[in-house]
């Protein structure tokens, strides 16, 4: 029988105990300063979780540094790049994560707490 990695959690969409042991992953992982593994709109990631909350638009989203630029082919449009850098990404789009065991060394130096994406914030850097 195949077992989950510690720290996987999916996201049953639309279901209280799939957004509570999301909440629970992220927050755990902006608390304990340690990456993310998450498959977000059709690419595989690993992010640098900073803050997370409600969006403007009162959606959770999680403000992650996004270590590596992602490639992925796409029969459709051909190869495509999602470079590294600064994401704001929905939770409601998360399809997997699962925390990885290495740290997140210190906030990146152009992070600012109080992201004003954020409207309100459930836990940060």
């Amino acid at each position: 029988m195949l077992q989950r990695p510690a720290g996987w959690a999916h996201m049953p969409r639309g279901t209280e105990s799939g957004r509570a042991a999301m909440n629970h992953v992220i927050c755990n992982a902006i608390a304990n300063r340690r990456l993310l593994r998450l498959s977000y709109s059709g690419w595989n990631r690993v992010v640098e979780p900073h803050a997370y909350g409600l969006g403007r638009s009162r959606r959770e989203v999680i403000r992650a540094w996004q270590v590596a630029d992602c490639i992925t082919f796409d029969g459709r449009l051909g190869w495509r790049l999602d470079p590294a850098g600064w994401k704001l990404l929905r939770v409601d789009e998360i399809i997997s994560l699962s925390l990885l065991p290495e740290p997140v060394p210190a906030p990146r130096p152009d992070y600012r707490r109080g992201d004003k994406d954020i409207w309100l914030t459930f836990c940060q850097l």
